[in-house]
């Protein structure tokens, strides 16, 4: 059984033995470097990246960890725009 929590992709990256409080910013730099290397879009990298950040902040609330590995990972958010207007006379036409 893995002592990492289930993130998409980062039981695949992280080694199995690796228990949450080992897991280092190195770790976490190449977690997102290998994500980049499979070809995914950024929109998913940072998600992905935002969830094991978050996970790890509330290990630090928990005093499971004492820092957290992912603060220093750099991502970059989606630049297209999911919400725009239409004008009422283009949607009735």
């Amino acid at each position: 059984m893995s002592l990492i929590p289930y993130f998409p992709n980062l039981k695949e990256y992280i080694p199995e033995e690796i228990r949450i409080n080992q897991i280092t910013a190195g770790h976490a730099k190449e977690f997102h470097d290998k994500l980049k290397a499979r070809g995914m879009a950024t929109t998913t990298i940072h998600k992905r990246i935002q969830f094991a950040r978050q996970f790890m902040h509330d290990a630090v609330d928990w005093m499971i960890i004492e820092e957290n590995p992912f603060l220093k990972v750099k991502t970059q958010k989606s630049s297209v725009k999911v919400n725009e207007f239409v004008p009422r006379e283009v949607v009735d036409n």
